[in-house]
């Protein structure tokens, strides 16, 4: 993980990036922030893997950089797409066993996933159910593989994807990716324990893994990246930042999808927005921890049940009729209550911080930007390095600030190398 922060008002935009990379160990020396040419006011960051089908991202917005020769883009959204476009001509650098190998790894590790679920012996909410039973382990293991599978298919069949592929491309890679998905259901899942029905629910839970992008807070899936072109195009007035998710190339074609599409304005006049592992900088701009207001939510929704929950007919002297018709104004009188709550908090929250921040960081300088936007990154560190969590966002801060007078400009960057040895 990581956390990547832009800082914006109308005079310019401070980025932001720590270092860290996550994997098996913690790396604390990745460039995040990759600025293109020096006449075009632009940079690309990433945050997610720092590859696609094994070429670093570093090395794709170099070689874009060097291709973009003397051309300005007329607005920021016009630089992604020309960089899509630009890879898409070089899909051929991708071969088909690394495209295979890179498909077949994302379905595994999601049956690995399903498969470690039903193995949990008494921490799986559905074996519980059976273990009072007087079934054979055997027949209560099939029961709570069929309820994981099935709560999986249920996930995938309930939740819109993202389907970038014509139907000619759909149609064949389906028929490529079958029978390599068959064998992935013969390897990890016993043979005696899945039926003819749950094997075609796992076939359509891998096809779905390769063909569509999901909303990641639903459906994780590893080796996703995602790509946030931050400056100015040659029209724009005004700073803006332009988020894509990428996942992989399939049959030559480019999984991708737009995410904010994010321009001040004159009446947008200042943004924080991070990235990545966000929940420090949401809680300083907003005074409140999201994990808070999520839960304050789903308290709601609870009273809210056990409320219509209660049997007011069951009470000496209240009939049905007007059993009916408490639970008609509880319905009603907790809905509102619920909305005005809602709204009194957020009405704080903006009035309180978000706004008297923004309000400042309209009128900052650029100097005060990138001072701002580092120390967002230093806070986020901070909170991991106190926590018991491991320190997924670390190592050296890079700021730089995106102008449109100035264009980019570093105001600090790490070094791999000594400079004094490299004059």
């Amino acid at each position: 993980m990581t956390t990547l922060v832009a800082v914006m008002n109308r005079e310019a935009m401070a980025v932001a990036a720590d270092s860290a990379l996550s994997g098996t160990k913690i790396f604390t020396s990745t460039d995040k922030i990759h600025p293109i040419k020096e006449n075009h006011p632009v940079a690309i960051m990433y945050c997610g893997s720092s590859e696609i089908i094994g070429i670093q991202w570093e090395a794709w917005i170099n070689k874009f950089s060097d291709n973009l020769k003397g051309a300005l883009y007329n607005n920021l959204i016009d630089y992604s797409t020309e960089f899509f476009k630009f890879m898409g001509k070089n899909s051929t650098l991708f071969t088909n066993d690394e495209e295979i190998s890179y498909c077949s790894t994302k379905i595994y590790n999601y049956y690995q996933k399903m498969k470690d679920e039903i193995g949990k012996p008494m921490k799986s909410m559905h074996r519980r159910k059976f273990m009072a039973s007087d079934l054979p382990l055997s027949d209560i293991f099939k029961r709570v593989e069929k309820d994981i599978i099935n709560d999986h298919h249920g996930l995938f069949q309930s939740t819109r994807g993202t389907n970038t592929l014509d139907f000619k491309t759909l149609k064949a890679v389906k028929n490529k990716y079958r029978p390599i998905i068959n064998k992935l259901i013969k390897d990890i899942f016993p043979e005696s324990y899945v039926d003819t029905k749950l094997k075609g629910k796992l076939r359509e839970i891998g096809l779905n893994l390769i063909i569509y992008i999901y909303p990641e807070e639903t459906i994780y899936c590893e080796g996703e990246t995602r790509l946030i072109f931050v400056g100015y195009g040659k029209n724009d007035m005004f700073p803006s930042y332009v988020e894509w998710r990428i996942d992989g190339f399939i049959n030559g074609k480019l999984k991708i999808e737009l995410g904010e599409n994010y321009k001040l304005s004159s009446s947008k006049t200042a943004s924080i927005t991070p990235f990545a592992q966000s929940s420090v900088v949401f809680t300083f701009v907003t005074g409140i921890d999201p994990e808070y207001t999520i839960t304050l939510k789903e308290r709601f929704s609870q009273m809210r049940e056990e409320l219509l929950g209660l049997k007011f007919d069951d009470i000496k002297g209240i009939n049905k009729t007007i059993a009916k018709s408490i639970h008609e104004k509880i319905d009603m009188l907790s809905d509102r209550l619920i909305d005005e709550t809602a709204s009194a908090i957020e009405e704080l929250r903006i009035k309180n911080h978000t706004q008297s921040i923004l309000n400042v960081v309209r009128m900052l300088p650029k100097e005060e930007l990138a001072n701002m936007a580092e120390s967002l990154i230093n806070i986020t560190a901070l909170k991991l390095r106190i926590s018991d969590q491991a320190e997924t966002v670390g190592g050296p801060v890079d700021v730089a600030v995106i102008s449109k007078s100035d264009g980019f400009k570093w105001i600090k960057k790490k070094s791999y190398f000594p400079a004094e040895l490299n004059k």
